[in-house]
């Protein structure tokens, strides 16, 4: 996963703004990701389209509106057994 600047341009710094974010928050949505960035809802969109398909953001409801996602590598990593 290049966050740097190959697969997503001049959004790489909004990408690691994002990023470390979803370490706070791994569930949101498209208006949530634009608040907290400060960037339009179209922006937003796009870079959360670049995470879906670097896998590292995969929606949850299966619509085409009002969409949530999670970054669920993250949080599956605390869905374990733990017996």
């Amino acid at each position: 996963m290049d966050l740097g600047g190959n697969e997503l341009g001049k959004r790489s710094a909004n990408a690691m703004i994002l990023l470390s974010r979803l370490f706070k928050s791994p569930i949101g949505d498209v208006k949530q990701v634009s608040e907290f960035i400060g960037v339009s809802y179209k922006a937003a969109n796009d870079l959360v389209s670049d995470f879906e398909k670097l896998e590292i953001l995969q929606e949850l409801t299966g619509q085409t509106r009002n969409r949530v996602f999670i970054f669920n590598r993250y949080v599956t990593l605390f869905a374990g057994d733990h017996n």
